[in-house]
């Protein structure tokens, strides 16, 4: 892939537009740019594996990246999909442990890259930051209740229900992961997933255009979400 160059200013616009790093002050968003690296992924390419000792964190700059795991044979559970402006990696960082799981690009992807050592030591001497991660923590422990919960108690309709939900831009979702991933993020196969979506176009609840899908009832997808 072509390879983006990202100077310190430009870093530290990423920086400031993601939700960790938005109400630093221009200072501690300077300091952190200039500890801050780019990395560059093709589709495809590996990120980190599970198991390998986490040095730093990252930041979605552009395209986009799975955190999946493995199991004993061979079967892929996609947890997360993460495009621009998320950070990941920022768990085991603080216990100086391993990654839990593994990422790679799902498209040809630029991350900003902060070393474990880098960022502690700006988070000790900035309590915006720690506040910040702390909030961001929390709401990853929330999203992964919630795919516990979708996964162990409900259908495949619910958990696509939510995906859609989370994923609109007003009442339109472009999908941008290959069905395979979704199905993985969703723990089915893509002949569910096509199935699921026939169903809710015949149901008059959504309409798609090859990988666009209009909602037209976010209310019936919000009720799904209840079980209703």
């Amino acid at each position: 892939m072509q390879q983006p160059t990202y100077g310190p200013e430009a870093r530290a616009a990423f920086l400031k537009n993601s939700n960790l790093f938005a109400k630093l002050a221009p200072a501690s968003l300077a300091a952190l740019a200039a500890l801050s690296g780019t990395r560059q992924y093709d589709k495809g390419g590996k990120v980190f594996a599970r198991g390998e000792p986490a040095h730093g964190l990252f930041l979605v700059m552009g395209g986009r990246v799975k955190l999946f795991r493995l199991s004993a044979d061979g079967r892929e559970q996609v947890l997360e999909v993460f495009g621009p402006g998320v950070l990941f990696g920022e768990v085991p960082m603080f216990d100086g442990g391993e990654y839990p799981v593994s990422c790679e690009a799902v498209e040809d992807s630029s991350l900003l890259y902060l070393s474990r050592e880098g960022f502690l030591k700006r988070a000790a001497e900035d309590p915006a930051l720690t506040m910040g991660i702390i909030g961001l923590l929390a709401g990853r422990l929330r999203n992964f209740i919630e795919l516990i919960d979708d996964l162990a108690l409900k259908d495949v309709a619910p958990r696509f229900a939510r995906f859609l939900l989370k994923e609109a831009e007003g009442s339109k979702v472009k999908l941008r992961i290959p069905k395979r991933v979704l199905a993985s993020c969703l723990g089915t196969s893509p002949e569910t997933v096509s199935r699921t979506l026939t169903r809710l176009q015949d149901e008059g609840i959504i309409t798609t255009d090859g990988r666009l899908i209009t909602i037209l009832e976010p209310k019936k997808l919000e009720a799904m979400l209840e079980g209703e």
